[in-house]
């Protein structure tokens, strides 16, 4: 019987379940009696090409705002004037303003003819976000508090557009980044877990105290310490005051035959897109070149997810960088089980997860789609253990040996794309 560890996939079980908020959509210009708590998820953005909001998107990720804006309004030039006579504000016409806030409904309004390039639209965009983190309609007061935000887009301009990764276990993706004040630690990138982990001995190096607080995972509630990391920087990914747990990763360490100071998962990875390309061994973080084949995410929160067409039934599988191949869990198709070819010649497998371990055998399916495209016949694993209700998928779509050259994770327009 073979084993091995699949994904960290279910080191801290799925992800914890309702950690993060999003809000719904308030009238355009309604004070907000109670405002949301600050999240990189929780605004929308109207009126902009799908360049402008991937790019506006891009860089408040970047700047990580102690406040965000609940709505972000691209709006042709005559109407941003007409909108500041409504409000009364004494923004200059013409060429000399190019945005402005209203702080009672925290709506950023951008003249989507009037800003110049895509750095002056960062630099006066975090001078709007200055005033919702001063709370206040004085210049000053925002501009000191814009100061940080433009430092953060000036050094992300700085950070290297991609990082050299090593496969270990023929699926896990581990690359140098800084935690805190520590750099080059070796950290596993899994879109499958979350929130991010730390190892016990980097929480103690960087002297972090924390709570013990349960985690809901796939096979039950266990409890875990959390910490507040400062901030942890992988390539052009950043996420200040990242709150993670702390778990014993020895195991994983011994496993794989290297240190391991942190898993990062969904919450940090999701913090900007990239493509992972498994050729070349790297990491680069730019947006998608448009390659042909793309499926939408049906869902990127909590879990990241996409439709998938097995055997004639479509299922919804969490994208998975920590598992080399499709993993599905039998209780969710046992209608489709007769239509795949079981494999006699392979072993059983054990899968070993945070709470206890699975067991599984080896199938064949001779047609699989993403989306509406095929992604051929494929090998994958069909699994006892059964995840909460809750999480509404049906498995996991590994991606190391899914035939997959090319990965990219486009979070700006909710896409997977893949050559």
């Amino acid at each position: 019987m073979k084993v091995r560890i699949w994904a960290v996939l279910l080191i801290l079980g799925f992800a914890q379940f309702g950690w993060g908020q999003t809000n719904g959509n308030a009238k355009l210009v309604s004070e907000e009696a109670t405002p949301p708590e600050p999240s990189a998820n929780s605004y929308t953005v109207l009126g902009g090409t799908p360049q402008q909001e991937a790019l506006v998107r891009a860089q408040i990720r970047i700047m990580q705002p102690v406040f965000y804006p609940l709505r972000v309004l691209f709006v042709p030039h005559w109407k941003y004037i007409d909108t500041t006579r409504i409000f009364r504000l004494k923004v200059p016409a013409g060429y000399a303003s190019a945005m402005f806030t209203h702080l009672p409904s925290r709506s950023v309004f951008i003249d989507s003819d009037r800003y110049v390039s895509d750095d002056s639209l960062g630099y006066w965009v975090a001078h709007e976000l200055g005033h919702l983190a001063a709370n206040s309609a004085s210049e000053n007061a925002a501009d000191k508090a814009a100061r940080e935000y433009r430092k953060r887009l000036k050094d992300a301009r700085k950070q290297p557009a991609e990082v050299h990764f090593e496969l270990y276990n023929d699926n896990l993706i581990i690359v140098k980044g800084n935690i805190g004040l520590i750099e080059n630690v070796n950290i596993l990138l899994d879109t499958g877990t979350s929130p991010t982990a730390i190892s016990k001995e980097l929480a103690g190096r960087l002297n972090l105290r924390g709570s013990m607080e349960p985690l809901l995972s796939s096979n039950g509630k266990i409890d875990v310490q959390t910490v507040v990391v400062p901030r942890i920087d992988i390539g052009a990914l950043h996420m200040a005051s990242a709150r993670v747990v702390v778990q014993d990763l020895s195991f994983m360490q011994r496993a794989l035959g290297v240190p391991l100071g942190a898993i990062a998962g969904l919450d940090v990875l999701s913090s900007g897109s990239f493509m992972i390309d498994y050729r070349t061994r790297r990491i680069v973080f730019a947006p998608a070149n448009t390659p042909k084949n793309a499926v939408r995410f049906d869902t990127q929160k909590p879990f990241l997810t996409v439709k998938v067409r097995i055997a004639g039934h479509v299922l919804r599988l969490l994208v998975d960088s920590g598992t080399p191949r499709l993993l599905l869990f039998r209780k969710r198709l046992e209608a489709s089980l007769a239509k795949l070819e079981p494999l006699p010649n392979e072993t059983n497998t054990v899968i070993f997860t945070a709470t206890g371990t699975m067991y599984a055998a080896w199938f064949r399916a001779s047609d699989v789609s993403l989306g509406t495209q095929s992604i051929g016949s494929q090998i994958m694993l069909v699994a006892d253990g059964d995840p909460d209700p809750r999480y509404e998928f049906d498995g996991l779509l590994g991606l190391a040996k899914t035939g997959f050259q090319r990965v990219w994770l486009d979070f700006e327009n909710g896409l997977l794309r893949w050559d």
